[in-house]
C-alpha cells in the first residue's frame, strides 16, 4: 500500500434499522520514519561504519518497524566502500494483496574516514599491504602538491574567465576547402 490510497469497505458502516449501510472508507497516510525511507515494497536506511570496519568487518543490530530486532552481519572477506549498497532479502514492507511476500531492505554504507593518521600506522599499512615504499619517477617528471579548496568559489572563479574570455574574430572563409582563419 502506499500514501493517498484508498480502501473501501462497502456497507460496513453502523447500522441503523430501516436503513442501508453506509461505506468505511479509510485513506493511507504515511509518516516519514527516522531510519528508514519507503521506496515501493522496499525499504531504504544508511549505515556509518569506520573505515576499520569497512575493512575488516563489522556487525549491528536494526530495530525494524514491527519491532523485531535484526541482526546484520558483514560478508566475510568482503571490503565496503562508501555508499555500496547491500540487500537484506524480504525485510521490506509487505506486497499489498500478498501479504506473505516482502520487499527488500536496502542499506548503504557511509564509511567514516579519520581525521588525521599517524606516520607510525601508515608505515604499518605499508608494511601488511605489501605497497611498494618508492614510486619510481621517470626523468623530468614534475611534483605537484594536492590542496584542499572550495569547489563553490572556484566554480565561480572560472565562470567568471568564461564571461571575461573573447572569442577570436576570425571568419571562415567558403573558398578553403578546410575553413578556419586566414593568415598572412
Amino acid at each position: 500500500m502506499k500514501r493517498g490510497q484508498v480502501i473501501r469497505c462497502k456497507k460496513q458502516a453502523d447500522e441503523m434499522p430501516g436503513e442501508i449501510p453506509g461505506d468505511v472508507v479509510i485513506t493511507i497516510d504515511e509518516r516519514p520514519h527516522t531510519k528508514f525511507k519507503r521506496d515501493g515494497f522496499h525499504l531504504r536506511m544508511k549505515k556509518r561504519i569506520s573505515l576499520l570496519q569497512a575493512l575488516g568487518g563489522f556487525e549491528f543490530e536494526v530495530t525494524h518497524l514491527d519491532n523485531r530486532i535484526l541482526h546484520v552481519k558483514s560478508e566475510k572477506g568482503v571490503i565496503y566502500k562508501p555508499g555500496d549498497v547491500k540487500a537484506v532479502l524480504e525485510e521490506g514492507m509487505p506486497i499489498y494483496k500478498d501479504p506473505f511476500k516482502f520487499g527488500n531492505l536496502y542499506i548503504e554504507f557511509v564509511v567514516e574516514f579519520p581525521e588525521t593518521v599517524s606516520p607510525e600506522l601508515i608505515q604499518a599499512l605499508k608494511r601488511i599491504s605489501g605497497a611498494p615504499s618508492r614510486l619510481i619517477l621517470p626523468q623530468g617528471a614534475q611534483e605537484v602538491k594536492l590542496v584542499s579548496f572550495n569547489e563553490e568559489s572556484e566554480m565561480k572563479k572560472f565562470q567568471q574567465f568564461e564571461k571575461n574570455a573573447q572569442p577570436d574574430s576570425c571568419e571562415e572563409d567558403p573558398s578553403e576547402e578546410r575553413g578556419g582563419c586566414k593568415t598572412q
